[in-house]
């Protein structure tokens, strides 16, 4: 799946010509930065690839070449910046991240990647207050932001969530100069992380008893050639069966926690050549947890390992290896991967393998009797307040050897985990405050785990208060009435507009952005489109009414007007692949949310299901009781049985159709009010969104891009509904008043 993912990637590129770029950016939204191709002074060339093209995903930012674009590299003493090596007054690395101090955001704690979301002076390991760039959180009793009060913490001034603690000393391993508790300092010990100093082979030859030492958490590199060896102790791997019956080099490391740990020759190797890697728990018995031609890799628990670099068959010659090791979240029950939310609204995102999980705590969720006994990674959260959460898997990353599924869980009980919800790709819940956990889980089909890779995205809300500057639904309510004076019952058919809507500033008419978004069918509209319109006018009415244009950079004017999966008008006309209605599309594109049905506001949107195999979109207005009163809010102690919607609905010719208020009811239940008023009849009540698709639309200072279109939920098609979403003609428009 990821050779398909990047193969589609290289097509998109290449298929943008000179033509199609202006700025540097292309078609498909690619950003193209060529580099130099010739060879800056204090640096070298990969040995390979002396030049070459970065091509970066663009999401409205400008991006630097990546540090190891063109392949070459500075020398020691020298740090890339650009095309350019730069002298650095220092190489002083304390922490040991492979970022000098002079250069490091975080000079005392790794931080490889030097993220910093608020862009001050400090990354977000040692911020304070993460993002904020004032620094005005007020967390005065967490200073290093770990997540461990002060007084409770064993490194109060250095970041250690995990509170590792190797001597049981009460000072924590990142914080000791002594961590294995031997009285030799770390600096100075050859074996910092063992306390009988049994790391240290002064004649390693690379044999078992004679292994060559690593020390992580430092990358390691080294170039040998097996016909050098002088161990041929292991001539298979079980399971594997290929034959490495040549010489093998032995390599020992230890880790003190939780560690991703990938080791790698060059690929291709020189011709006639031919090592493989293994890590193993352990020699004696023989236990293999990764091997690869040219590369092996997995996440491990703290403990020794062995690396082996054995030669298949007679193939020796020389290997240049390089290990790196990554310290991560385990993700386990004693290690959960913590989600620590700052302030709400939040959004957590992650991207792991379960192949590299090493926690297979659970096998079923009752009373779901899916079998999920392949491995997990499991996440904790704390809520100190009343918080509606999602959660959501890239669909994309799914494939037919790959099937990952969450649960939502309230204790760590193997027998009896206290399942809230599960499903195969997205949650939705309120919850109370308190722990909680969510288990991203691999299905068992039988026959193989469908472990692999997954990207997890969980939205952190307030339940809805009844707040105007949180939602757009005044704006929308605006819409209808402008829409119900202007545009009622010019009939129904299948076409987007009732009347042209500008989009953008006036006398702007970019080709893909802004211009005029024009009806057709002589302004007849169908539901879906309906829901679209009311909208697109909601924000025509909102740039006229603040004078703040800015809400039409948000998405181009092509996003309303063509219809697929990249694009909003391919959700709101659903298809269930990736959406069940404008909840879902206004969730999916950043600029609402679902909200389960009680918490609507009038100026919500709603798609209904009916049991004769129909469905509708719509605007909704009001809660409705059994005597027909209408309710704003969702009254307590009340029997509600239904609710006043604004859509396009009926027949084809003007006057029988189109624009028009309705009533819609659930289940077969025909109240007397309904003599009076078009009912809508046969609606299905549920709390499942597919079912009855509900949600708001936020305010434009709220809305928040998604970094691609396709990381979107994904949806199987319910038995009950299948017909009606593969059968067109069931969006005729016809409900049950017009059909009387």
């Amino acid at each position: 799946m990821k050779y398909l993912i990047l193969f589609s990637f290289f097509l998109l590129i290449i298929s943008c010509s000179s033509d199609d770029c202006s700025s540097a950016i292309c078609k498909g939204d690619q950003r193209v930065s060529k580099c130099t191709n010739i060879l800056p002074s204090n640096s070298s060339w990969d040995k390979d690839y002396p030049d070459g093209t970065l091509i970066q995903v663009y999401d409205g930012d400008d991006f630097a070449p990546a540090t190891d674009s063109c392949k070459w590299s500075c020398d020691n003493g020298y740090q890339r910046e650009g095309n350019s090596c730069i002298e650095l007054s220092s190489n002083e690395d304390k922490d040991g991240d492979g970022v000098v101090d002079s250069k490091d955001n975080c000079p005392n704690i790794r931080n490889v990647d030097q993220e910093n979301q608020d862009n001050d002076e400090f990354g977000d390991v040692c911020d304070p207050c993460p993002t904020d760039k004032n620094n005005s959180c007020n967390a005065t009793d967490d200073k290093d932001n770990d997540g461990i009060k002060d007084s409770e913490d064993n490194c109060p001034d250095m970041s250690n969530r995990y509170q590792s603690d190797m001597d049981h000393d009460g000072i924590g391993d990142v914080c000791d100069d002594d961590r294995d508790g031997d009285n030799i300092k770390n600096d100075i010990d050859e074996c910092p992380n063992d306390p009988t100093n049994a790391c240290v082979a002064p004649d390693a030859d690379g044999t078992y008893e004679k292994p060559f030492i690593i020390t992580p958490p430092n990358e390691y590199h080294d170039s040998r050639d097996t016909n050098d060896a002088i161990s041929d102790r292991l001539d298979s791997y079980p399971p594997n069966t290929l034959d490495e019956s040549g010489k093998e080099f032995f390599y020992k490391f230890t880790l003190t926690e939780t560690t991703k740990v990938v080791a790698s020759i060059d690929d291709p190797e020189p011709e006639g050549v031919d090592i493989d890697l293994h890590i193993l728990k352990s020699v004696e018995p023989l236990v293999l947890l990764s091997r690869g031609h040219h590369e092996a890799g997995l996440t491990l628990s703290p403990g020794t390992y062995y690396l082996v670099m054995d030669t298949y068959e007679d193939n020796h010659g020389e290997y240049n290896l390089v290990v790196k090791f990554t310290p991560t979240q385990a993700g386990t029950t004693t290690e959960p991967i913590e989600i620590n939310i700052t302030q709400l609204p939040f959004t957590y995102l992650d991207q792991r393998d379960t192949t590299e999980a090493i926690s297979d705590y659970f096998n079923s969720y009752p009373p779901n009797t899916l079998n999920m006994s392949g491995n997990e990674y499991i996440y904790h959260f704390r809520l100190e307040e009343r918080t509606k959460v999602s959660a959501s898997l890239n669909p994309t990353y799914e494939t037919d050897d790959v099937d990952i599924d969450l649960q939502l869980i309230k204790t760590l009980n193997n027998s009896a985990p206290q399942l809230i919800s599960r499903s195969d790709k997205s949650l939705y819940n309120i919850l109370d405050p308190g722990d909680y956990y969510i288990v991203a889980d691999t299905f068992f089909d039988g026959s193989t785990d469908k472990a692999g890779l997954y990207e997890l995205t969980v939205n952190f809300f307030a339940p809805r208060v009844n707040n105007d500057d949180d939602f757009f639904n005044f704006y929308i309510l605006e819409a209808v009435e402008y829409l119900n004076n202007n545009y009622r019952l010019l009939g129904y058919a299948s076409a987007n507009l009732t009347h042209d809507i500008l989009y953008g500033t006036d006398g702007v008419n970019d080709a893909t952005h802004y211009g005029m978004i024009t009806r057709s069918g002589g302004a007849r509209t169908m539901c879906v489109s309906a829901s679209m319109e009311v909208i697109l006018t909601a924000m025509r009415i909102y740039a006229e009414d603040t004078g703040d244009n800015t809400i039409y950079d948000f998405l181009p004017r092509t996003s309303w007007t063509t219809q697929n999966e990249a694009n909003i008008k391919g959700h709101i006309w659903v298809d269930h692949n990736y959406s069940s209605g404008t909840a879902d599309a206004l969730h999916n594109f950043g600029m609402g949310d679902n909200y389960n049905f009680e918490e609507l506001m009038p100026g919500s949107f709603i798609n209904l299901n009916r049991s004769t195999g129909t469905g509708h979109a719509v605007t909704f207005l009001a809660f409705l009781d059994q005597q027909g009163n209408e309710y704003e809010e969702y009254p307590e102690n009340t029997d509600i049985i239904g609710f006043k919607y604004f859509s396009s609905q009926g027949r084809y010719a003007v006057g029988a159709g189109g624009f028009d208020y309705r009533w819609a009811i659930f289940g077969d239940n025909t109240p007397a009010f309904c003599s009076t008023k078009r009912c809508d009849t046969k609606v299905i009540e549920s709390t499942n969104q597919q079912y009855l698709n509900t949600g708001m639309m936020w305010n434009p200072s709220r809305w928040t891009h998604s970094k691609s279109v396709k990381k979107r939920r994904i949806r199987k098609v319910i038995p009950e509904l299948e017909q009606y979403l593969s059968d067109p003609k069931e969006w005729n428009g016809l409900t049950s008043y017009d059909m009387r």
